[in-house]
């Protein structure tokens, strides 16, 4: 897949703490190959980009419209996982749980890295 060497340099400048210079790499990413597997997985890794730089409410956009858009992606849950933590952050905190539950019943078979944390976030976001 052409779309995971430009992915995993984004990748590089994310975990490398370059926030600006990660969102710009990861849009490109997801607009350049919007049907490659990678496409989720660079609106997702985008969206905690700006989570990161404290940007939430720009972090809750990007995550949302990749679960909306696609989905079936790879990283569709963990969008879901991580539009709950912005929406925490936002103090939007009865969303949050809206969608930790929505999380919960469209993804029952979510990745382990999820399942593991959700308890926690739920409890941060105050749901019942």
């Amino acid at each position: 897949d052409s779309a995971e060497e430009p992915y995993n340099a984004a990748y590089r400048l994310w975990n490398a703490a370059r926030w600006a210079e990660a969102q710009a790499a990861l849009n490109a990413v997801a607009e350049r190959y919007p049907n490659s597997r990678w496409a989720s997985w660079a609106r997702n890794l985008e969206g905690r980009a700006y989570l990161d730089d404290d940007k939430p409410a720009t972090a809750a956009r990007v995550f949302l419209d990749n679960y909306q858009t696609n989905p079936r992606g790879e990283r569709a849950a963990d969008s879901l996982y991580f539009l709950g933590q912005a929406l925490t952050r936002l103090n939007r905190r009865q969303e949050a749980c809206r969608v930790y539950d929505e999380l919960a019943q469209v993804y029952p078979n979510m990745r382990d890295f999820i399942r593991e944390r959700l308890p926690r976030a739920r409890t941060d976001a105050r749901c019942d």
